[in-house]
């Protein structure tokens, strides 16, 4: 579930390259924005990080007597922040997940990916599809918007086309992941991810 940060990530990387390094101060700027709290009781925070748990023994394991897993945005964001491994990218990201929609809020220093953005920060939303078959993971740009405003439409068709998950496709680990991966569906305000 840290492929919302990803994408961000990508995202950016994609639209410097597509625009060019004088696209810079337009499409970043000196100061983070701030990202939305996550509210969750002691107790539901606890559930989400067992649940996550669970999760991944299924995928590592391939061995699962339940199948089906839904998380939602909080839950997504409380996982995000909650990984050492992700942690400085989760708390630069904020997930809500409305009437099947996933949205992504993104605040991120860009010198932490990219040494000589340093000082420069991604301040964005976004809009994905997210989707999976056949062992592989999609992950689109449905709207994107930086600085409070919609990019061109030229830059967005441009995300259209590009699948954000397409680089994590080619690794072994996460192939090996995706082995036991039957579909990934947004419904109503989860994400539902079902088990073979």
């Amino acid at each position: 579930m840290a492929l919302i940060g990803i994408a961000g990530t990508a995202i950016i990387g994609y639209s410097v390259y597509k625009m060019g390094v004088g696209a810079l101060d337009a499409m970043t700027e000196a100061e983070p924005r701030p990202i939305p709290e996550v509210v969750m009781t002691e107790e539901e925070s606890t559930a989400a990080t067992e649940k996550f748990d669970g999760f991944k023994t299924a995928l590592e394991t391939g061995a699962s007597e339940e199948k089906t897993f839904s998380f939602t945005g909080q839950e997504i964001n409380t996982m995000l922040r909650a990984d050492p491994d992700i942690r400085a990218l989760g708390e630069s990201v904020f997930v809500t997940i409305e009437n099947g929609e996933v949205n992504g809020e993104i605040s991120l220093n860009l010198g932490n990916v990219i040494p000589f953005l340093e000082g420069r920060y991604a301040n964005g939303a976004a809009t994905f599809s997210i989707s999976a078959s056949d062992g592989r993971m999609y992950v689109y740009v449905e709207e994107f918007r930086m600085k409070g405003e919609n990019a061109s439409s030229e830059l967005q068709d441009q995300l259209r086309q590009q699948n954000l998950a397409e680089e994590m496709n080619t690794d072994p680990e996460f192939q090996q992941a995706m082995t036991h991966i039957d579909t990934i569906e947004v419904v109503e305000d989860k994400v539902v991810v079902t088990l073979k």
